[in-house]
């Protein structure tokens, strides 16, 4: 029982934590009305030009990384006769001059 509970298969009249699944959706009549004019929402929802823009910072990412490749400018990256090595993490230290949270916690 507590399984269905929560997975939204039964729930309890009155209850804020194990109520109707139905009443979290937008109610039929206004996700209509909603329907006929653009979404309200910060992205593209229109699928072309969604993926138009992501395909467009992709290229301007690699021409920038392409870039910096030739400049010899990337970090711990180096491209030399087509190969491409990348220098391992280095373990983060932390700045001696700044107390641990440690320490500051005493």
């Amino acid at each position: 029982m507590r399984d269905r509970l929560r997975a939204g298969d039964i729930w309890v009249t009155g209850s804020r934590q194990y109520r109707d699944f139905e009443t979290y959706l937008i109610p039929t009549a206004t996700f209509k009305v909603m329907q006929k004019e653009p979404l309200p929402l910060d992205v593209a929802t229109h699928l072309p030009s969604y993926l138009a823009e992501c395909r467009q910072r992709l290229e301007d990412n690699l021409i920038t990384v392409a870039c910096k490749a030739r400049e010899k400018t990337l970090p711990d990256v180096t491209l030399a006769d087509g190969d491409l090595r990348i220098a391992p993490l280095r373990k983060n230290t932390r700045n001696p001059q700044k107390p641990s949270l440690k320490r500051r916690m005493r």
